[in-house]
C-alpha cells in the first residue's frame, strides 16, 4: 500500500509539473494575441498621425517647404509618445509622410519577444476643382498686381480673383470697396479687409495663362489708316486691318469678325458702339485701348471659332508695360474676355461697367479695378478652358 501511495503521489506531481511547464507557452501565446491587438491599434493610431501630418503640411499658408515640414511635424507633436521617427517629402503640391513607432510587448515578454516596429505612410495632395478666375493677374513679382481700390464694387459670384505674383502685397483690396467672389488667392500675400468672405488665401499655386497658346490673327492690308469716326457721323465698319489708331466718337456698328488694329483703339464718352461676334486684336508700338466712361456700348465676343469668348486680345510683344483703360458706365455692356498679357488693365467707371453680363474674365499682366462690375461665371465659351483654382487638400494612395 505504501508503494501505491508513493506512486499516486508521484503522478500528481507529474501533472502539476506538466501544467506548470505548459502554462508558460500558454501565457505567452495569450500575450502574443493581446500584443497583436495592441499593435493593430497602434498601427491605426500611427496611420492617423501620418494622415494628419501630411494634410497639415499642405493646408498651412506658408511660403517655404521648410515651413510646411514644420507644420507637419507640429501635427505629430501631440503623439510624441507614439511616434519615434518621421520622414517628410514635400512639394507645394504634394506631401508624403512616413511615420514609425515602436511598440513594447507586455504579456508576450515571457517568450522574450522584443519591441516591434509599426509604420504608416500618408500622401496628401492639393485639389484643383475650384471656380475659374474672373480676374487673373499674370505678373509673378509685382506689388499690388491686383488692386481693387476707391469706391469699386465688384460682384462675381461663381468665379475667383487670383494673383500670380509672389509679392508680399500681391492681391490688395482696400477696405472701402465692396467685393464679392467665390475665391480670393495669391501666390504671395493677400492684403484684404478682414470682413471679406470667403477669407482670402496666401501662398497659393500659380494659375497658368489659359490663352498662352492663342494664335495671333494675320495682319492684312490696311482697310483704313488712323481712322476717326466723328461725333456726328454714323458708320458701319467691317473686319480687317486698321493701320495706326482707330478712334470712335460717333455712332458705329461693327460687323462680326476680327478687327486688327496696329495702334490704339479709342472710344470716347460720345460714342455709341455696337457689335456682335467681334474680336479686337491690338498690335503695334502703341497697342492698347482707351475707352472713356459715358459711351453707349453693346459689344460681345464670338461664340465660336478661334476667338470664341475673346473680346480684346493684346499682342504679347506689342507695347509691353503700357496701361490700357476701360471706363464703362450704366450704358456699357460688354461680354467676353479682356486679355492683356503684358499690360496693366485699369477698369473704372462710376455707375456700372456691366449689367449682369454673362461672363467677363479679365486676364492681364496687372489689373486695377476702380469702377463697378457685375459678372457671372457662365455663358461664354473660351478657346481654351479656364483653369480651376485650389479647392482643398485630400489624402491619396
Amino acid at each position: 500500500m505504501s508503494l501505491l501511495n508513493r506512486f499516486l503521489r508521484n503522478r500528481r506531481g507529474n501533472v502539476t509539473a506538466t501544467f506548470g511547464v505548459s502554462l508558460v507557452p500558454l501565457l505567452g501565446m495569450a500575450g502574443v494575441a493581446l500584443d497583436y491587438t495592441r499593435g493593430s491599434t497602434s498601427r491605426s493610431d500611427v496611420q492617423v498621425s501620418a494622415d494628419n501630418a501630411a494634410l497639415a503640411a499642405l493646408i498651412v499658408q506658408v511660403p517655404t517647404i521648410a515651413q510646411r515640414e514644420s507644420a507637419g511635424r507640429a501635427a505629430l507633436s501631440g503623439n510624441s509618445g507614439l511616434v519615434t521617427n518621421a520622414t517628410f517629402d514635400i512639394t507645394s503640391l504634394k506631401a508624403t509622410v512616413t511615420v514609425e513607432s515602436e511598440v513594447e510587448p507586455s504579456f508576450s515578454k515571457v517568450l522574450q519577444v522584443k519591441a516591434f516596429k509599426v509604420a504608416a505612410r500618408a500622401v496628401a495632395e492639393k485639389v484643383f476643382a475650384g471656380p475659374p478666375p474672373c480676374i487673373l493677374a499674370l505678373n509673378t513679382t509685382a506689388a499690388k498686381s491686383i488692386l481693387i481700390t476707391g469706391s469699386a464694387q465688384y460682384s462675381a459670384l461663381g468665379c475667383a480673383i487670383h494673383a500670380n505674383s509672389n509679392n508680399g502685397d500681391a492681391l490688395h483690396i482696400d477696405s472701402n470697396t465692396s467685393v464679392q467672389a467665390s475665391s480670393f488667392c495669391a501666390v504671395g500675400v493677400s492684403y484684404v479687409p478682414t470682413v471679406l468672405q470667403p477669407q482670402a488665401r496666401s501662398y497659393c499655386e500659380p494659375l497658368k495663362d489659359p490663352f498662352a497658346s492663342l494664335q495671333a490673327p494675320a495682319i492684312g492690308s490696311c482697310v483704313a489708316t488712323d481712322l476717326v469716326v466723328d461725333p456726328k457721323q454714323n458708320k458701319t465698319l467691317n473686319p480687317g486691318t486698321y493701320c495706326g489708331s482707330l478712334t470712335l466718337k460717333g455712332t458705329v456698328t461693327l460687323n462680326p469678325g476680327t478687327y486688327v488694329i496696329t495702334g490704339r483703339l479709342s472710344m470716347t464718352s460720345q460714342s455709341v458702339v455696337s457689335g456682335t461676334g467681334v474680336t479686337f486684336y491690338l498690335t503695334g508700338a502703341t497697342a492698347g485701348i482707351t475707352i472713356d466712361a459715358g459711351g453707349t456700348l453693346d459689344l460681345s465676343a464670338p461664340t465660336g471659332g478661334s476667338y470664341a469668348g475673346i473680346l480684346f486680345f493684346q499682342d504679347r510683344t506689342a507695347n509691353p508695360g503700357a496701361l490700357s483703360s476701360y471706363a464703362g458706365g450704366s450704358t456699357a455692356k460688354v461680354t467676353g474676355s479682356f486679355y492683356f498679357p503684358t499690360q496693366t488693365l485699369r477698369v473704372g467707371g462710376g455707375s456700372g461697367v456691366a449689367q449682369d453680363v454673362a461672363f467677363m474674365p479679365i486676364i492681364a499682366d496687372k489689373i486695377e479695378i476702380t469702377g463697378n462690375i457685375k459678372a457671372k461665371a457662365d455663358g461664354v465659351q473660351t478657346p481654351f478652358p479656364l483653369p480651376k483654382t485650389e479647392s482643398g487638400v485630400r489624402l491619396s494612395s
